[in-house]
């Protein structure tokens, strides 16, 4: 089994336990989640960790048996993989940035990882002096990568914040076979009424 195998179907066991513990939080609640775009955000995060919290982030994300310098190549080929099924009918496109307080010094490794591999450019950002104009300009990139969908991804920073890994992901589709209309009907609610 190759890499980028294990890692698929550890996130997509992620994915699915993500999405249990959000729907059980609040069962009759309307619940959405990309545990891809999740995944992306905490394996990224990994690379700028290590010790039990490195060993923590792969342990939940299931990929804690794949080698740390095989991680991150895997992770960039299933988003090229994923990213080279949009067409004329599906727009998918993922993006990940990275926002630092001025003068915060990162590892060349994880510099490396977070341009190479995960595409994501690291802005700096005035956290402290400036936390609603960063905050502004994190929303006009959600905005601008999702074509409006996402018009806000965060109200604002704390101004002690030193550094913001963001993901995004913006998907639109056609559903493969389309809901046809068939009139009134009985509804029964779960309660039986």
């Amino acid at each position: 089994e190759t890499v980028l195998a294990t890692v698929v179907e550890s996130l997509n066991n992620f994915s699915l336990n993500l999405h249990r513990a959000v729907s059980s939080a609040d069962p009759g609640a309307d619940s959405v989640e990309s545990g891809y775009s999740a995944a992306v955000a905490l394996t990224l995060a990994s690379a700028a960790t290590g010790g039990d919290t490195y060993n923590g982030l792969t342990n939940l994300l299931g990929i804690d048996t794949i080698p740390e310098a095989s991680i991150h190549s895997a992770m960039n080929n299933l988003a090229l993989a994923i990213e080279s099924r949009a067409n004329d009918d599906l727009a998918l496109r993922t993006a990940n940035r990275v926002f630092v307080k001025p003068g915060l010094e990162l590892q060349a490794d994880f510099l490396d990882i977070a341009t190479g591999d995960y595409g994501a450019p690291i802005t700096e950002a005035d956290f402290a002096g400036a936390p609603q104009e960063v905050a502004e300009a994190v929303n006009d990139w959600v905005f601008d990568l999702t074509d409006g969908f996402i018009p806000t991804i965060i109200d604002q920073f704390d101004p002690g914040t030193v550094f913001a890994l963001l993901n995004a992901i913006f998907l639109d589709a056609g559903w493969q076979d389309t809901y046809e209309a068939v009139g009134d009907q009985a509804f029964t609610t779960s309660d039986g009424s």
